[in-house]
């Protein structure tokens, strides 16, 4: 698998805690595309997870659809058919919600700094986060598989964390997590 196939824009989707930050900014550094992390746009950066309004959100990302060239990390079923128009692969981390539930659990009490968070915004264990990254995110998984069946693009559909390495060495990217 060659990097130079991906094309110069790249969604990276998929639930909580699977590894699309880490992954985007790997991807980010490797082919010199600038990273875009929705959380980091729709978030007010100091404070705990708050949102800003809706159509500044949009306003900024449609903003980032007019480079020639970009990775943006993250869901927001929102906006998700405007990044499909334009984009040339999709790298989909269908990982198991478990693992994703477990991952996010240590991403809470680990105090550690990660890719993709809003400036001063820190991960507080949250139940309606868990929620959702049990029950939420896997109705939705089945909307994403439904929209990406109908594209133009090319789909990397990546089930689970020991073929996120594999797809890691394959690109030489760093595969600890």
């Amino acid at each position: 698998m060659e990097l130079s196939g991906f094309g110069k824009k790249i969604m990276v989707i998929g639930n909580s805690a699977a590894g699309k930050s880490t992954l985007a900014h790997q991807l980010s550094e490797k082919l010199q595309i600038p990273v875009y992390h929705l959380d980091v746009l729709a978030h007010k950066p100091n404070t705990a997870w708050e949102r800003i309004l809706m159509d500044d959100f949009v306003r900024k990302h449609d903003e980032i659809l007019k480079n020639d060239e970009w990775i943006i990390e993250g869901n927001f079923i929102n906006t998700f058919s405007r990044r499909l128009d334009k984009v040339d692969i999709i790298i989909f981390l269908s990982i198991n919600r478990f693992n994703s539930a477990y991952r996010y659990i240590k991403r809470c009490f680990s105090n550690r700094a990660r890719y993709g968070h809003p400036k001063g915004n820190s991960d507080i264990f949250s139940w309606s986060q868990f929620k959702y990254i049990l029950f939420g995110f896997p109705k939705k998984k089945r909307q994403y598989e439904k929209i990406l069946k109908r594209g133009n693009y090319r789909v990397i559909k990546i089930t689970s964390f020991n073929d996120l390495v594999l797809f890691k060495k394959k690109l030489g990217l760093e595969t600890n997590f």
